[in-house]
C-alpha cells in the first residue's frame, strides 16, 4: 500500500528530532568542549515528548486556517510541526555551543516541541488512514523509518562532522525534514472526526 511507504518516511521523518536531541547534540556539544553538566541539561528537550499529552487534546481539537482546508486537520498539524523542526535545526546550523549554548539549548526545545507535535498528529494520522487489520504493518514502517534516522543521527552525521563540520552534519540533518514535508504533502487526506464531532453525534 502506498501509505505504508509514507509511513516509513513519516517514521523517518518523527524519529529525526528526538535522535537529533538525544544522538548528534550530546556528540555535538562533546567535541566543543562543554562540560558534562551541561550537555545533561539537554534532557529536559525531550521533555515535551513526555508531556504532548498535555497539547495533544489541543491539536485534536483546533483547525487551522487555509491549511485545514487546504490539508486536512492531521497533515496541517503535521505540516506546521515539520516547518518548525526546520526553523529549529537552523537555528543550530547558526549557533555555536562554545558561545551560544543558551541559543543551542532553546532551539533544542523547540526542536523537541515541534517533534512531539509532529508524533501527535502523525499518529492521528497512522490510526485514521488505515483499517485496523494494517495497523501492524503501519506500525512496522514507522518503526523502521526510526531506525533509519538512528542511522543517520548516531553514524552518518558525525562521520560527515569529522570530514567537514558539523554544521554540514546539521545541514544534512535539517535537509531529511524535507522528505517528511514531501511525505506529508503527497499523503492522502483521511476522514476526520474529534471528540466534540463524537459528542454532537
Amino acid at each position: 500500500q502506498p501509505r505504508t511507504g509514507t509511513m516509513l518516511v513519516l517514521g523517518a521523518s518523527c524519529g529525526l528530532p528526538l535522535l537529533t536531541i538525544s544522538n548528534t547534540i550530546s556528540l555535538w556539544l562533546t567535541d566543543a568542549k562543554v562540560s558534562m553538566t551541561d550537555i545533561g541539561l539537554f534532557a529536559y528537550a525531550l521533555l515535551p515528548y513526555s508531556l504532548k499529552f498535555v497539547w495533544a487534546p489541543i491539536l485534536d481539537q483546533v483547525r487551522l486556517p487555509v491549511l485545514h482546508k487546504l490539508l486536512g486537520k492531521r497533515r496541517a498539524w503535521m505540516l506546521v510541526a515539520q516547518l518548525l523542526i526546520l526553523i529549529a535545526f537552523i537555528g543550530l546550523w547558526t549557533s555555536d555551543p562554545q558561545t551560544d549554548l543558551v541559543r543551542v539549548g532553546l532551539f533544542a526545545l523547540l526542536l523537541g516541541f515541534a517533534g512531539a507535535s509532529q508524533d501527535i498528529s502523525v499518529d492521528a494520522w497512522r490510526i485514521e488512514i488505515a483499517p485496523p487489520e494494517e495497523q501492524g504493518t503501519m506500525l512496522g514502517a514507522y518503526q523502521l523509518g526510526y531506525r533509519l534516522t538512528a542511522l543517520a543521527t548516531g553514524a552518518l552525521t558525525p562521520y560527515i562532522a569529522q570530514l567537514v563540520s558539523w554544521r554540514a552534519g546539521l545541514i544534512f540533518l535539517g535537509c531529511l525534514i524535507f522528505l517528511g514535508i514531501g511525505a506529508t504533502l503527497l499523503s492522502r487526506r483521511p476522514p476526520e472526526s474529534d471528540a466534540r464531532e463524537d459528542v454532537e453525534e
